[in-house]
């Protein structure tokens, strides 16, 4: 059910040409040393609204701002959906001490040149920008899905501008694929980090041979 949160630990298998595996992860309850981490709900629509018409954040969003309240709803119930049907989606972020709105980050079940890959995505409210809360929500999230989601890709589609982006999926051990830089607008670059499963993160390979890397441990130099 749409706009419907009680409960968001699915058996679900993702849409896909490669996938029959069950795809169940449990976000219900994601916390870092600063954040809480929970699937988006219709409550939080005037807070996305106002944070997408914020221009600090849309420096390097193609759509630009929200037109009005009714197309953040639309983009809304589009996550909800995401969550129905792949069992996961984009995250609320508030501070865990003040409950302040952050912003919001997750990854979203997408299909890209026929393959099944995880896209990661944030936006979070100036205030909060180069204090390592992005790379802080988009690790924890990542080591969330990565039981169930071993074997798959994660997709950053950002600009060849945008360096704040760029560092924090790099500090999270994302490539650039330039051979798949490809898309209508030439600014655009792609990055991926290979999912393995956990047992085998310290280096190890999993079925097919690819080589699997954990996602790097936070570092003092830690500001997007």
């Amino acid at each position: 059910m749409v706009g419907g949160h009680h409960r968001l630990l699915r058996n679900m298998t993702p849409r896909g040409p490669s996938s029959n595996s069950d795809m169940e992860v449990d976000m219900d309850a994601v916390n870092t040393s600063r954040l809480s981490l929970r699937p988006v709900q219709l409550t939080d629509l005037e807070e996305l609204y106002a944070l997408s018409r914020m221009p600090e954040v849309n420096l390097f969003n193609p759509s630009g701002p929200d037109r009005s309240i009714d197309e953040a709803r639309e983009r809304l119930e589009d996550w909800l959906r995401d969550w129905e049907t792949d069992g996961i989606g984009y995250c609320t972020a508030r501070m865990l001490e003040s409950d302040a709105y952050v912003g919001y980050v997750g990854l979203a079940a997408r299909t890209f040149r026929d393959e099944r890959v995880l896209n990661l995505a944030y936006r979070i409210r100036p205030e909060f920008q180069g204090s390592g809360l992005v790379t802080e929500a988009c690790r924890a999230l990542i080591e969330a899905a990565r039981p169930r989601w071993s074997g798959h890709r994660i997709r950053v589609l950002t600009k060849q501008d945008n360096t704040p982006s760029i560092a924090v999926a790099t500090r999270l051990g994302f490539t650039h694929a330039p051979d798949l830089d490809d898309t209508p607008d030439p600014g655009d670059i792609n990055l991926f980090l290979d999912l393995c499963r956990q047992e085998a993160r310290t280096g190890g390979s999993f079925s097919g041979g690819t080589r699997c890397a954990g996602v790097p441990d936070d570092d003092a130099s830690d500001k997007a």
